[in-house]
């Protein structure tokens, strides 16, 4: 999915604001506008990267990375996780299921 590429590269806050966003209108898209609704709080709250949690934004990184414009290195690091995925089966995400859209 998308959304869970998103909070494990993390980024700045409009960027993790622009990811939560877009999943809930997909959600809404889907025909479910009530749960879409309703994840959003959950998402704002539950996703911060201050979270010790494997779903926090930027949870491809060591802990605590916060919120920023990603380094070069990681930039190149997600680049090529990316590449990774296109041609590997599992759709994994460092251990978080990933759809490609």
């Amino acid at each position: 999915m998308k959304h869970d590429l998103a909070y494990w590269q993390g980024g700045t806050r409009e960027q993790r604001r622009e990811a939560d966003r877009e999943l809930v209108r997909g959600v809404g898209a889907e025909g479910h506008p009530v749960l879409a609704r309703s994840m959003y709080p959950g998402m704002r709250i539950g996703g911060a990267p201050w979270w010790p949690t494997p779903w926090r934004w930027g949870f491809g990184w060591s802990y605590p990375r916060g919120y920023g414009v990603l380094t070069s290195d990681e930039q190149r690091q997600v680049n090529e996780r990316r590449a990774a995925m296109k041609g590997d089966s599992s759709n994994s995400v460092s251990g978080v299921s990933y759809d490609h859209k």
